[in-house]
Parts: C-alpha cells; structure tokens; sequence
C-alpha cells in the first residue's frame, strides 16, 4: 500500500489522485487523537479547514471520549472519526496511521493550531526534492489565557520560534512511515520524542526555517498533569541511546 513520494509539482499534487483499497484518497492524512477534547478541538479543527492546500484527511481517533468533543470532530468536512481500540497517545496514533491511506501523513493535537500555509509549504517541499521524506517547521508557544505557565516551563519559550522536531510540526512520507515501524506503546508520553529522533537519524529531513504550529500551554496538557513521568521516560531513553552508542563503538 505504500506510496514513494515524487516531485509532482504543487498544482498536479493538488489534482492527482491516489487509491487504495480501490478507494481514491487525499494526498494528506492529519492524525488528531482526542479524549475529552471538546474545548479547544474547534480551534484546532478550525486551523485545519483554513489550510491553503485542501487535499487533505482528518483521522480522528477517539479515546472514548465522554464529552462533545467527537461530535464536534464529526461536523467538519473532511473528518472521519473512529473509536480508539487501545489505549494511550502512542496507541492512538499507531492507529489513526493504520487507518490513513495518503502519501503524506501529518499529526495535530487538539489543543493547537497551524498557521494556515503548513499543508502548501510542507507538500511544496517534497514535491521540490523527491529524495525528500521528513520535513519540520518552526513552532511558536502560546499561553492560554487566565492560566499560568505550567510548571517545567520557563517564559523565555514564549518568546520567538522554535526549530525542533514535533509531531505537530511535522511531515512526513509515508514509506519512512512504514519503515519506522509503530510508536512505542509502553512509553506513555515521550513516545514521539524517541520515534522522531530515529526518523530525523535515518532519513532525508528538512528542517524548514518557517513557524508553522502554535502550540497551546494549559495545565491540562498531558505533559503538565504527567511531568515526573515525562521525565522518567525521557531519561530512560536517553540511556538506551548511550547503551546503543557504546555497543556500536
């Protein structure tokens, strides 16, 4: 099922038309996993359906939601929504992957928001170099507001951009996908920190000098009511990349 990704010039990008399954399909899957997100998915959402480049898919996997936040998720164009089959972030994106069937596969949670030309510049992108496979953007803080600054942020980050690796950030094709293999679903939240350092090691990556993701800060963030395990795991791989380094050595 797999698609190489091509050079295809933006506008013939935009017309061509992709199968799987015998079904013709967008040349961009957004995964969104959501679990009682109805209060910012709309923003998130929103963000989506101003996006310049329009062929595009949202895979919302719902996490057994308990309020509107899928029902919302369904009332956007575009949107297929599916109930989550295990349990946990890693798992839920494994899963809205598996149910993707673009070239091009993004990632957006529901408390942030693109800027509306990510979709055009990152597809742009890979359509300039064929050789392409991971590209990132910029992204920018925001402090939602009333709430003070989570704890295990300094302000400094609200200032300026930030060129780091992030889901949200984030595009990529969908034979460096496939290679990458699923995201470790026994790491409960620092599962896309290890996935993206592997991808960005063993592939052809761009990072693009442009904002394209806002990201929310809210205390009900999964990084904010988990950081001790936050840390825990980010700690644990940091040592099994050392241990990885000295074998090779």
């Amino acid at each position: 099922m797999g698609h190489a990704c091509n050079s295809q010039r933006l506008a013939e990008r935009a017309a061509l038309a992709f199968t799987c399954d015998g079904m013709t399909v967008p040349a961009v899957s957004i995964i969104m996993p959501i679990k009682n997100s109805a209060l910012f998915i709309r923003d998130a959402l929103d963000s989506i359906a101003a996006q310049s480049f329009e062929d595009y898919e949202v895979v919302i996997v719902d996490g057994a939601s308990s309020d509107d936040g899928p029902a919302i998720a369904r009332s956007y164009p575009k949107t297929i929504c599916v109930s989550q089959q295990g349990a946990g972030l890693p798992q839920a994106w494994n899963q809205g992957i598996a149910a993707a069937c673009s070239p091009f596969i993004a990632f957006l949670d529901s408390d942030d928001v693109w800027v509306a030309e990510k979709l055009e510049w990152q597809v742009a992108a890979f359509n300039r170099d064929s050789r392409l496979e991971y590209a990132f953007g910029r992204t920018e803080f925001f402090l939602q507001a009333n709430e003070p600054l989570p704890r295990g942020f300094r302000r400094e980050v609200l200032k300026g951009s930030h060129l780091v690796p992030a889901p949200g950030s984030s595009m990529i094709c969908r034979s460096a996908v496939e290679r990458m293999g699923p995201f470790q679903e026994g790491i409960q939240i620092a599962s896309d920190i290890e996935w993206l350092v592997r991808l960005r090691e063993t592939s052809i990556t761009l990072p693009m000098d442009r904002v394209v993701l806002k990201k929310r800060l809210h205390q009900n963030s999964l990084g904010q009511t988990s950081i001790a395990t936050l840390k825990s795991e980010v700690l644990q791989l940091a040592r099994k990349r050392a241990a990885a380094r000295r074998i090779k050595q």
